[in-house]
């Protein structure tokens, strides 16, 4: 039975009542038998993530005996690497990536003005 690490107190509350909270994480499990994270969002959503996409980076790779939510549901730590909660859902969640888009194209044409 996968058990979840859950961000706590005011981090939780505040993930959960967040104006986007399917955008943040509050709660991580390892699912080792079919080699998933799977990441519980504050608006209660799953999403499973397979270990292969959390690729080592800069001579550090993922520990999935120790997994935890940080930085207010933004991060996602797996021992001493970290992924950002955005990539994840760039790459796992199609309405995310659309939010995520609209809002650069946004970004980009008031920085043209």
């Amino acid at each position: 039975m996968m058990e979840f690490r859950m961000l706590v107190g005011e981090e939780l509350a505040d993930a959960i009542f967040d104006d986007v909270p399917q955008d943040l994480f509050i709660g991580v499990a390892v699912d080792a038998e079919n080699s998933n994270v799977v990441l519980k969002r504050a608006s209660f959503e799953h999403v499973v993530v397979p270990f292969s996409w959390f690729e080592p980076r800069g001579g550090c790779s993922p520990d999935f005996l120790d997994p935890e939510i940080t930085d207010s549901g933004l991060t996602i730590r797996l021992g001493a690497y970290e992924a950002a909660g955005d990539a994840v859902l760039y790459d796992f969640d199609p309405a995310a990536r659309e939010r995520m888009t609209k809002n650069e194209s946004a970004a980009a044409f008031l920085a043209s003005l």
